[in-house]
This record gives C-alpha cells, sequence and structure tokens, in this order.
C-alpha cells in the first residue's frame, strides 16, 4: 500500500495527478468549519481524479464536524448531494461515501 498526503498544497498541484492511479481509493478530506465554500475548493480535486483515475473509488470526509453549526452542515450536505446529480456528475469520480468525523482536542490526540 502507497499513501500519499497532498495537503491541498497549491503550489504542488501540477505534480499531484504524477501520483493517481487507475486502481486508487481516494480520501478527499475537508474541514467543515470552513463552510460550503469548502466544497468549491474540493472539485478541482475530484475533476483531477476523474480525467486520471476515471473508475477509481472516492470517499469524502468532512473534518470538524463538532464546530459545524446544524444550518451549515444541512446546507453542506445539500451541496455534496448536488454533486452527484448536477450537470457536472459526468466531470467527477463516482463517490462511493461521504462521511462526517468531529475533531479531536489536543489532549485527545495520540502521541507516539
Amino acid at each position: 500500500i502507497t499513501i500519499w498526503d497532498f495537503a491541498g498544497q497549491k503550489q504542488f498541484y501540477v505534480t499531484h495527478q504524477c501520483f493517481l492511479s487507475q486502481r486508487g481509493v481516494y480520501l478527499v478530506v475537508f474541514s467543515l468549519k470552513r463552510g460550503v465554500e469548502e466544497i468549491d475548493r474540493i472539485k478541482p480535486w475530484l475533476y483531477t481524479i476523474q480525467s486520471r483515475s476515471p473508475n477509481a473509488h472516492v470517499i469524502i470526509v468532512g473534518t470538524h464536524l463538532d464546530t459545524a453549526g446544524a444550518g451549515d452542515l444541512r446546507t453542506i450536505q445539500q451541496a455534496l448531494e448536488d454533486l452527484t446529480k448536477a450537470e457536472i456528475k459526468d466531470f467527477l469520480p463516482k463517490i462511493e461515501s461521504i462521511h462526517f468525523c468531529e475533531h479531536l482536542a489536543p489532549q485527545q490526540r495520540w502521541h507516539v
């Protein structure tokens, strides 16, 4: 298993496509704390995955669930659902599942 963490760094974005493969499983992770605008920030990643690995499995993970307001969360969920229905669906990879998880406080993090 090979794991790549691209961390969304724009200066290296052009090189990321070199590491994508047909046999990959992709976790696209974003912060719920940043609101619905974050959905627009993950779209380029989804477009790149589709163009380089059209049959890839994609799992979307929203972090910081404990910091998102109920109204924001509903708006984000709707935006994610729209990704799978909209006219852009043909330009996106198949999204296998969408998950939300809470943020861990510093005292709860694992130390190695």
